[in-house]
Order: structure tokens, then C-alpha cells, then sequence
């Protein structure tokens, strides 16, 4: 097993001098820290973090040096297995793993952001001076044109058909038709005038927001202070995220209604839970501990 971790170390060694770049190079790229990529091409297990993350860092060093990730992988598991219970990391963290590698010829990140800055700011320019415009150009002559409408003269006398303009007399008198009044419908006998239906009231119905309970959820705090290096992946509600702290570092997680932690080097980590010290059974340096918070 030493052998074959000898040989995987001398490959990524090789690949990376060929390629020119150094380990704080290399850091800088996948963000893993010098030691333990220097242990890696040493194939020193006693700098090597637990199996499950040491064998997501070959993979992501691999991956920068044009190597092949999944034979590296496999055979490195090989050489470095992983204790029975912790067998399901590897595909429990798989789907998290994010490798970003920049190339020599790659244009800075900083390049897209300042893009989008400066379409901001040229839409910032459009906006005020289409107000400018409006205020000094347009609006004036929609004041001019309104004034000339309202003071032009209105034409009178035209006739309309609510007042028509009144007819000449010809001389005969209209004939007068009388109008044979409205028979009245006769009382029936035993029957009273119907009585006025007033519609009654019900009951108040509650408001749309009537019932609802309003009040907020309130949200906790852990933190996670490392003593000493340490590998943390943490499951905040229904958000999982992995952590790598040095020694001195520390991560403040808040969540609402549960966390899950998975600490990697139990010893080497201190939790405070909404300002109050969180207990952690004692435990080995290098020890994995699965710690739950309802």
C-alpha cells in the first residue's frame, strides 16, 4: 500500500513540475492547503487528513494537472481505505465537490463583474438625462400647447339635441290626444300590502389574515472554532455545506429548525451554540464525531 502511494505522489509531483507550477501555486487554484498537498506527493499518511477527504483532494489536484481524477481515485482508495462506517462518504460528499481552475490565459474574475458595472452606471446616465430632457424640452412645449387650447375661442349658439333651436310657427295648433288613464288593479279580499323584506346581517366573517399566526421564526447560531485543522460538513436545514478551517479559523452557521455536523477532527474543534458553550464528548485527534442539533 505504501508503494502505491509513493507512486500516485511521484505522479502528481512529476505532473506539476513539468507544468512549472509550485504547491502555493497550486493552493491558490483549489484552494487545498500546502501541507497537505506536500503529503499527498509524499504519500505520508500521517499528514493526511481522514480517507474521505484526502481522496476529494487527489481528485481535485488531479483535475488541475490534466490527470486522470477516477483511476487516481480508485487506486488511491485502495492504498488509503476508508473505515467501515464512514464508507458512504465518498458518494454523500461527491455531489458537493467544486473545483475551480483558472489557466494562465484565463481573463481575471474581477473582468465580469466590472462589465455589469458599467452597463449599471451607462443605465444610471440613460435614466437622468431622459428626466433632464423631459423637464427642460418637453414638458414646456406640452405646457405651451395646452395653454393655446384652453384659450381659443368656443363657438356658441349650435344647436344640439338636448337644446334644439326652436321652429318656426306655421299656424295650426297641434291636436291634443287625451290619455286614457291606467286602470287600477283591484284589491283582492283578505289580502294585506307585502311587507317589506329587510335583509338580515349574519355574522362577522374573519379577515383574510384573521387566525394566521404572524409571528416570525427566530434563527440560531453555531459556531465552529477550530483549534486545531479541520474538515467540517455541516447540514443546515435542508442546505449541506463542507468547510475546511486551519487552526485559529472559525465558521458561524444559522439555521432555523435543525443542523447536522459531521466533524472530521473532533478534538480540534470548539462549538458555541447561540453564545453558550455546546459540550462534545471527548474524543481522539483525527476522530469523525456526527453531532445533531434539533
Amino acid at each position: 500500500m505504501q508503494d502505491e502511494l509513493l507512486a500516485i505522489g511521484q505522479m502528481l509531483r512529476e505532473a506539476r513540475e513539468a507544468q512549472g507550477l509550485t504547491l502555493a501555486e497550486v493552493e491558490t487554484r483549489t484552494k487545498i492547503a500546502t501541507p497537505v498537498l506536500a503529503a499527498l506527493e509524499a504519500g505520508d499518511t500521517t499528514r493526511l487528513p481522514h480517507p474521505v477527504y484526502a481522496k476529494g483532494f487527489l481528485r481535485s489536484y488531479a483535475v488541475l494537472l490534466g490527470l486522470d481524477a477516477g483511476e487516481l481515485a480508485v487506486r488511491f482508495a485502495r492504498a488509503y481505505p476508508a473505515p467501515e462506517e464512514l464508507e458512504e462518504a465518498p458518494e454523500e460528499r461527491a455531489s458537493h465537490i467544486r473545483v475551480t481552475v483558472r489557466q494562465p490565459g484565463d481573463p481575471p474574475p474581477w473582468r465580469a463583474p466590472l462589465r455589469y458595472l458599467v452597463l449599471g452606471l451607462a443605465a444610471v446616465v440613460v435614466t437622468v438625462g431622459g428626466w433632464y430632457g423631459f423637464q427642460w424640452y418637453l414638458l414646456p412645449q406640452f405646457t405651451a400647447l395646452r395653454q393655446v387650447v384652453t384659450s381659443a375661442p368656443h363657438p356658441t349658439n349650435i344647436p344640439s339635441e338636448a337644446n334644439p333651436l326652436p321652429s318656426a310657427p306655421t299656424g295650426e295648433a297641434p291636436a291634443f290626444v287625451p290619455k286614457d288613464p291606467e286602470p287600477e288593479a283591484p284589491a283582492i279580499s283578505g289580502e294585506s300590502p307585502a311587507a317589506e323584506v329587510v335583509p338580515q346581517e349574519g355574522p362577522p366573517q374573519p379577515g383574510p389574515r384573521e387566525g394566521l399566526n404572524l409571528e416570525g421564526v427566530k434563527a440560531r447560531t453555531m459556531r465552529v472554532e477550530a483549534l486545531a485543522n479541520a474538515w467540517i460538513q455541516a447540514k443546515t436545514d435542508d442546505k449541506i455545506t463542507d468547510y475546511f478551517l486551519r487552526q485559529g479559523e472559525h465558521v458561524e452557521l444559522r439555521f432555523t429548525s435543525s443542523l447536522r455536523l459531521k466533524l472530521g477532527n473532533a478534538a480540534g474543534v470548539r462549538l458555541i451554540l447561540d453564545g453558550r458553550t455546546f459540550p462534545v464528548e471527548a474524543a481522539r485527534p483525527g476522530e469523525v464525531r456526527t453531532i445533531t442539533v434539533p
